[in-house]
């Protein structure tokens, strides 16, 4: 059974809102490199990547009139642990979506630990 993670993380929290337009496009950049991108929207600041054995799919929301407000990265990992031919963790997965953050803003992966505003997981059945 898949599982399904959602982190929102808080860009203006990492780099402050001077330099949040450069912030969103490393981060978008920086995740169009972490596996095969099948699906990219740079205006919208979207994309699809397959990772080994995972979806992932981030959407930044650039505007403050979005439901989660402007600097806010929305990332949805979809998990199949089940996959024989792949030993990656979901801990594993997580803990590389925070350093690719953490890389493309030269920051630590504790500070970007700090601006997570919300993680869900769940199972798909």
């Amino acid at each position: 059974m898949p599982l399904e993670v959602m982190l929102l993380v808080d860009l203006v929290k990492l780099v402050g809102g001077e330099r949040l337009g450069e912030a969103e496009k490393a981060v978008f950049n920086a995740f169009m490199d972490v596996g095969t991108a099948v699906c990219k929207n740079a205006e919208n600041m979207e994309c699809v990547v397959f990772s080994d054995n995972n979806v992932i799919t981030l959407t930044i929301y650039t505007t403050q009139e979005s439901f989660y407000g402007a600097g806010t990265a929305k990332i949805k990992v979809l998990h199949n642990h089940t996959c024989g031919d792949y030993d990656t963790t979901l801990q594993d997965v997580i803990k590389n979506v925070m350093y690719t953050i953490a890389t493309a803003l030269d920051v630590s992966i504790d500070k970007v630990a700090n601006a997570v505003k919300r993680l869900e997981i769940g199972a798909i059945p």
